[in-house]
């Protein structure tokens, strides 16, 4: 399949394509558009450089009998197209439940929150020198502020990356759980 077929495809389905992004991804529908739009044309650039299937490189079908080339690429470039958007859907509706479970301040509405970002940190680190052990502490801040991979971390500490991995979210997840509980809104 050309990669201008498959461009002409999404702009004329564009608008059901959308449509099927939305109820799934909902307001970040265009974002999911742009992402599927890219894979695909990325994996038309590859096909064309050698890694197709010779049946679809030469325009021929493997069944002899059925539609003509041109009708069976124009349903597969649109078969193709919706799953392509349906799966970038999926993906970013994943990320975005994921990003909205992570970050430590998303769940909180303080009566009396920090007035600035630098506050707000000083508050965790002390949190964090105060109740962590030290090589809970060492372990979440090599993590998080320099960037040590857990192969890294566990060699550091005699460990297995496994258990280096489960330290540091013990510990984010004790961070988290003492801010909800001391930014706890009174109702």
């Amino acid at each position: 399949m050309q990669a201008n077929k498959l461009t002409s495809v999404f702009i004329r389905l564009r608008n059901a394509l959308r449509s099927r992004a939305q109820a799934i991804a909902g307001a970040e529908a265009d974002d999911a558009l742009q992402d599927a739009f890219c894979r695909l044309w990325s994996s038309q650039i590859k096909d064309s450089q050698g890694n197709a299937p010779a049946s679809l490189a030469d325009g021929q079908s493997s069944q002899p009998d059925g539609p003509p080339p041109d009708q069976q690429d124009d349903g597969h470039a649109q078969a193709l197209t919706f799953t392509a958007v349906r799966h970038a859907s999926i993906d970013l509706a994943r990320r975005q439940r994921a990003r909205a479970q992570d970050p430590i301040t998303s769940d909180f509405v303080a009566d009396d929150p920090p007035a600035d970002a630098d506050e707000l940190y000083e508050q965790v680190s002390d949190w964090i020198r105060a109740h962590l052990p030290e090589r809970d502490r060492e372990m979440l801040l090599k993590r998080e502020m320099h960037g040590y991979e857990y192969e890294e971390l566990a060699e550091l500490y005699g460990t297995t990356a496994a258990n280096a991995r489960m330290i540091v979210s013990r510990a984010r997840q004790q961070v988290r759980q003492a801010f909800r509980d001391r930014h706890k809104p009174t109702t």
